[in-house]
């Protein structure tokens, strides 16, 4: 699943991050609804200084109407969503049993295809696994949108990906002043043991494990008021927000 670590512990997909950041989402819709007024028309050639309309060429006519529920407006919606959201677009073309020609155009959420083939650059087949099981297609019955990638022509690079430390640096936010709300707490600093105290290798590693899976990152604790042993004592060694100007 193409997805953005957040956190050690926590991962989120393209498609969640559109839905739960107000910023993408924003960006996104925007892009996408004002693209999809364009209007897209289909020209022959004449010349290299002058073309021709075609208004009720097939492919015109496709445009228009890729399939019995969409319209052009929601075909391009669905197109510039799906380009900035994870920067390739997936449509199986629906063809006529008896001519072969393409007759519609049905969407697939880039989650579910898997480019396939033997060929480095470029994909020979696609397999799309939904709720009705796997299918595999061949290149040819897929109309395949993408971004580029440096790396290979079989799909884009999701625009979220620029947008990495912004958005782990907002998650990490959220998380610091959920868990501030939560535990009206947040402990910072080094633990001093007595001097001399006995304290094995394994104990110690035991103590730094439980006290990171408690009360460090995600863990349950995070940010509230610490249990230590006898002889313990946290020295907190933290700047407050005020004192950072963090907002």
């Amino acid at each position: 699943m193409p997805s953005l670590r957040l956190s050690d512990t926590h991962v989120e997909d393209y498609e969640h991050i559109w839905k739960t950041q107000s910023a993408v989402r924003m960006t996104v819709d925007f892009l996408a609804r004002n693209i999809a007024q364009l209007g897209l028309h289909v020209y022959r050639r004449k010349g290299d200084s002058d073309r021709e309309r075609l208004t009720k060429h097939p492919l015109a006519a496709l445009i228009q109407r890729p399939n019995g529920q969409m319209t052009r407006y929601r075909f391009l919606d669905k197109l510039m969503h799906d380009m900035g959201i994870f920067d390739q677009s997936y449509w199986i073309k629906v063809r006529d049993p008896k001519s072969g020609a393409v007759i519609g155009l049905l969407h697939q959420p880039p989650q579910w295809v898997i480019p396939r083939g033997r060929a480095r650059m470029t994909p020979e087949e696609f397999e799309i696994s939904d709720t009705d099981g796997r299918k595999v297609y061949p290149a040819a019955d897929v109309l395949f949108f993408r971004g580029y990638n440096p790396f290979s022509d079989v799909g884009g690079i999701s625009p979220i990906e620029g947008l990495r430390d912004t958005l782990l640096e907002a998650y990490a936010a959220t998380k610091q002043r959920d868990q501030l709300l939560r535990n009206a707490a947040r402990m910072s600093g080094y633990i001093e043991r007595p001097l001399g105290a006995e304290w094995s290798v394994d104990t110690r590693d035991r103590f730094r494990a439980q006290w990171q899976a408690q009360y460090a990152g995600d863990g349950p604790s995070a940010g509230g008021t610490p249990i230590l042993e006898d002889g313990m004592s946290f020295k907190a060694n933290s700047q407050s927000s005020k004192e950072l100007q963090y907002v």
